[in-house]
């Protein structure tokens, strides 16, 4: 599931929108056909679950010209997916990817205060649980902030203010 579910990023980036969705459809077949059995339990960064899966369709739907409804869809039921997973399905760095995911989409999609409530959770998060991946995702929301239709609101400019104070203070990774 995640070598697809990374195939369809990169497809996503370069522009390949009919690719990008092959491999997603590649990664919810693979997970279809998973028989778990105990090795799952160990866990880790290739365990994924359904909300990671979710996820890495957003993230990979988000890249694509003219999906942003989609994409908002795709973000939104991730966020959900992650708010009602259990303990050993929740990852907070791909949480927060997931609504970051959901304000670029809204943000697409003229809907700044939808992109700016999407995104408050991450902004909350204290330092010491921002990750770099958590800034880069933020930056990608402040540049779609830019956008003309935005130019000259109090709303964004704020929102823009803010995802530079996060970014400040993104944790240092151990080195």
């Amino acid at each position: 599931m995640f070598l697809p579910a990374l195939e369809a990023r990169a497809h996503a980036v370069l522009g390949d929108g009919s690719e990008s969705q092959t491999a997603i459809q590649r990664a919810k077949d693979a997970r279809d056909a998973t028989i778990p059995d105990e090795l799952d339990e160990l866990g880790g960064l290739l365990t994924f679950a359904r909300p990671r899966q979710l996820y890495y369709a957003a993230d990979a739907t988000i890249w694509l010209p003219g999906e942003e409804e989609r994409a908002e869809r795709e973000a939104a039921e991730a966020v959900d997916a992650y708010e009602h997973a259990e303990e050993a399905e929740r990852s907070f760095t791909d949480e927060a990817g997931s609504r970051a995911d959901l304000a670029l989409a809204r943000a697409g999609r003229g809907n700044l205060d939808g992109a700016r409530a999407a995104l408050r959770p991450v902004l909350d998060l204290p330092p010491a649980q921002r990750t770099p991946s958590m800034t880069v995702n933020a930056l990608r929301v402040h540049a779609a902030l830019r956008d003309p239709r935005y130019h000259g609101s109090p709303a964004a400019r704020e929102a823009q203010e803010e995802i530079e104070v996060f970014c400040q203070a993104t944790a240092a990774l151990p080195r």
